[in-house]
């Protein structure tokens, strides 16, 4: 078979691939949860808060605010269905109590309902126009639902009413990132760190925002400010190991992968990545293993994982491997058929040496 002479193909979808997740892995907006309300007062050294197992037998005579309470423990625990119970008891017990509306808001945001969440939200702003949580956690809502307009109104009167408040700067720093506005979302971040110099996440917001403007030596140093803040924080090593893979500098990077999925970092994108940098390496065995994981049914990645696996395939010189995976890649994202993975399978198809596929 011949072999052809061809530029890099490596370069160019890792070049693609990076500027497509820097922000993409980056955790979303957070939502602030408010002190639940206390039934009535603990006196000091008294016994602690009761859990909601011990709350059960009480539940005929919850009054709104221990429904709350009850129903905030329940959401902590991860219970949101008997969360959300509560909730619906403190608000037929008092509809106009903010609180309650406010937190079954929470609770249906974190199911994944948005659009229920935010009628809550609304709700809780009628009944009390000046509760900044609410505003940051319907500017979360409207974030996770792509509209970074609202999203970014609401985070900016939740700092009218509460400019004191970290976490909405990042919130709102991440929006502008988003938006493609890396000024003002370095702004944002600048004054969240300002507020509190130990967010790990406003380092990794900011080291971001650099990234995405090509400075990629400050991103680095952010990301290692987040990572001295916290050296169990994932996010910090997968992103110091993004801009580490952009550079080249491939050790680096996968050392930097291994360590934020031992950490239990987001686990298609920290596989994929590495990967990818085994990839490049020539270590073909840890690629496919690398990218194998990555192949799960929900995942996002599962096009690239397959394609990345299939250029590994080829290298390794199992054709048919190669061109089953390929074919797979293109059917689940078939804008891949007139790109590097089509390419390569065209190569296969024509009879190239699988090494033609890949020249470092």
């Amino acid at each position: 078979m011949r072999k052809v002479a061809t530029k890099s193909i490596v370069a160019p979808l890792a070049g693609a691939f990076f500027l497509s997740l820097v922000l993409a892995a980056h955790s979303g907006p957070k939502t602030i949860h408010a002190p639940a309300p206390r039934a009535a007062s603990a006196p000091a050294g008294g016994p602690p808060r009761p859990n909601p197992r011990e709350l059960e037998d009480a539940f005929a005579g919850l009054d709104s605010k221990t429904a709350v309470t009850r129903g905030a423990a329940y959401a902590k625990k991860g219970d949101l269905d008997r969360a959300i119970t509560d909730f619906n008891r403190a608000i037929e017990l008092d509809p106009k109590y903010a609180i309650a509306h406010y937190n079954r808001g929470n609770a249906y945001k974190s199911k994944g309902d948005l659009d229920r969440a935010i009628a809550d939200y609304d709700k809780a702003i009628e009944l009390d126009p000046k509760y900044a949580f609410v505003y940051n956690n319907r500017g979360s809502a409207y974030q996770n639902r792509g509209d970074l307009g609202r999203a970014i109104a609401d985070y900016t009167k939740a700092i009218e009413l509460n400019p004191k408040n970290a976490t909405t700067f990042d919130n709102r720093g991440l929006a502008y990132a988003q938006k493609g506005e890396f000024d003002r979302a370095m702004a944002d971040y600048d004054k969240a760190i300002e507020l509190d110099s130990k967010r790990a996440d406003s380092y990794v917001g900011r080291g971001i925002a650099y990234e995405k403007i090509g400075d990629i030596e400050r991103a680095i140093s952010d990301y290692n400010a987040a990572i001295d803040v916290d050296a169990t924080y994932s996010d910090g090593y997968l992103h110091r190991a993004l801009a580490c893979h952009r550079q080249r500098h491939l050790d680096q990077a996968i050392s930097d992968y291994t360590k934020a999925i031992e950490l239990g970092s987001n686990d298609e994108f920290a596989h994929v990545s590495r990967g990818l940098a085994y990839l490049e390496k020539f270590e073909l065995d840890q690629a496919i293993g690398d990218l194998t994981s990555a192949i799960q049914p929900e995942s996002k990645m599962r096009a690239m994982a397959y394609e990345m696996r299939g250029l590994a395939f080829g290298l390794g010189g199992a054709p048919d491997a190669a061109i089953a995976d390929l074919t797979t890649a293109q059917q689940l994202d078939p804008s891949l058929s007139s790109g590097e993975a089509g390419w390569c399978q065209s190569m296969i198809n024509s009879g190239v040496t699988p090494q033609g596929c890949l020249v470092l």
